[in-house]
C-alpha cells in the first residue's frame, strides 16, 4: 500500500488552502507543522530578484529610471520535479492542484476553511492563524499549484515539493513562522542556508524549506530537504506525470494512477494488483444501479455520481484496470454543496 506519509502532500495542500482534517481550527494552516507536516513556499531558479536601478555605463549627466523590484515570474509547471530525489521505492506521485481547484472552487475552499475554524476546538486560534497568513499576504484558497511526491519507507527520506504563489507575500517564510506560532504557542526554529530559509514547527518533525516564493520543498529528514533544494536527482522519473492532472505510480504496489484533461471533462486510469479482480468487479456492477438511492443520504457527492456510473473495470489475471470520467465542473459543484454544511453533519455523512 501507498504509506500514509505519502500523504504529506495532501496535508500540506490543505495546510497551505487553510482547510484542516476533522475540522480543528488550528489545521487551518500552521497546525500541520505539529503533525509533522509543515506549511511551506519557495523560490525560483533564475528568478529576477530585482536589479536596482542603476545601470553601468549610463553616460554622465544622463538621467536614470530608477527601476522597482520586479516580481519573480511564476515558475513552469512540472520545475518542482528537480526537487524529487532518485530513490523514491515506495510511490512518485503528482497533483496539479490549479486544474482541479480552479477560481471557481476558491471561494468555497475559504467558506469551507472559514467553517472549519468557527467550528473547531479553538476557533480564535485558528482565525489567528488565518489572519496571520492573509495579512502577510498570503491567500490560503489560492496558495498551491502543484505537489509531487517522493514517498520512502524511511520518513527522513520522503520529500515533497509544492509550486506555490506567493507573489504578495514580502517574505513567505517569516508570514509562515508567525502562524506557526500563532497554531503552536511557540516559534519554530529558523535557519537561512544558501539563500533559502528552512522552518521547523517546535513540535513538529518536518522541516519547509522555501525557495523563493514559488517552491516549498518538505520533509523530516533535513539532509535530504537540504539535498533536494539543490537538486533531487530524480526528475527525469517525473518526465511523464507534467502532462496529467493526477499522476501516482507505486511499483512495489503495482499502482498506477493517471489522470488527464479531456475537454470539460477529467479522464481516469488506475491499474493496480489485486486480490479476487472478477469479485471486485462483479460487486461493483450490483452497486451501480443502486447508486442513485445511496446518494440521497449523501446529497452532496451527487455531482461525482458520473465518475462512479461511468466506470468501467477490467481484469486480467491479478491486474485490474478501471477507467472513468467526469466533468470538470463536479468538484466545484460539489465544493459548494459541502460549503453549506455543517462539519459535524458532513462527518456523519462520510460515515455512513
Amino acid at each position: 500500500m501507498i504509506r500514509s506519509k505519502a500523504a504529506l502532500a495532501l496535508i500540506v495542500a490543505g495546510a497551505l488552502m487553510g482547510c484542516g482534517s476533522e475540522g480543528t481550527s488550528t489545521n487551518a494552516s500552521a497546525e500541520a507543522g505539529k503533525s509533522g507536516a509543515p506549511t511551506t513556499s519557495a523560490k525560483p531558479t533564475g528568478a529576477t530578484s530585482g536589479a536596482a536601478g542603476a545601470t553601468t555605463g549610463a553616460p554622465s549627466g544622463t538621467p536614470t529610471a530608477e527601476k522597482k523590484d520586479t516580481p519573480a515570474a511564476p515558475a513552469a509547471a512540472g520545475a518542482i520535479f528537480k526537487h524529487m530525489p532518485k530513490e523514491c521505492e515506495e510511490v512518485r506521485a503528482y497533483v496539479n492542484i490549479a486544474k482541479i481547484f480552479t477560481p471557481d472552487t476558491v471561494s468555497a475552499l475559504d467558506a469551507i476553511a472559514g467553517k472549519a475554524v468557527a467550528e473547531g476546538k479553538d476557533p480564535k486560534k485558528g482565525e489567528e492563524v488565518l489572519a496571520a497568513l492573509k495579512e502577510g499576504g498570503i491567500e490560503p484558497g489560492k496558495a498551491v499549484k502543484e505537489v509531487a511526491i517522493c514517498g520512502n519507507k524511511d520518513d527522513a527520506k520522503t520529500i515533497v515539493a509544492a509550486a506555490v504563489d506567493f507573489s504578495k507575500a514580502d517574505k513567505p517564510a517569516d508570514v509562515f513562522a508567525k502562524a506557526i506560532e500563532k497554531a503552536g504557542g511557540k516559534p519554530p526554529t529558523k535557519e537561512e542556508i544558501d539563500g533559502v530559509t528552512y522552518l521547523k514547527p517546535a513540535d513538529g518533525k518536518a522541516w519547509l524549506a522555501f525557495v523563493g516564493k514559488d517552491t516549498v520543498v518538505i520533509g523530516e529528514g533535513k539532509e535530504a530537504v537540504q539535498a533536494a533544494v539543490k537538486g533531487g536527482g530524480g526528475e527525469a522519473d517525473f518526465a511523464e506525470a507534467g502532462s496529467h492532472v493526477v499522476w501516482a505510480k507505486a511499483p512495489k504496489d503495482e499502482v498506477d494512477v493517471k489522470v488527464v484533461e479531456s475537454g470539460e471533462n477529467f479522464d481516469v486510469n488506475v491499474k493496480a494488483k489485486v486480490k479476487d479482480g472478477a469479485k471486485i468487479k462483479s460487486e461493483f456492477e450490483k452497486v451501480v444501479p443502486e447508486l442513485d438511492k445511496m446518494v440521497e443520504k449523501m446529497a452532496f457527492v451527487k455531482p461525482l455520481l458520473p465518475a462512479a456510473k461511468n466506470a468501467k473495470i477490467d481484469v486480467q489475471g491479478d491486474i485490474m484496470t478501471v477507467t472513468t470520467n467526469f466533468p470538470k465542473k463536479a468538484i466545484a459543484e460539489t465544493l459548494n454543496n459541502v460549503k453549506d454544511m455543517n462539519l459535524k453533519d458532513l462527518q456523519k455523512q462520510m460515515k455512513f
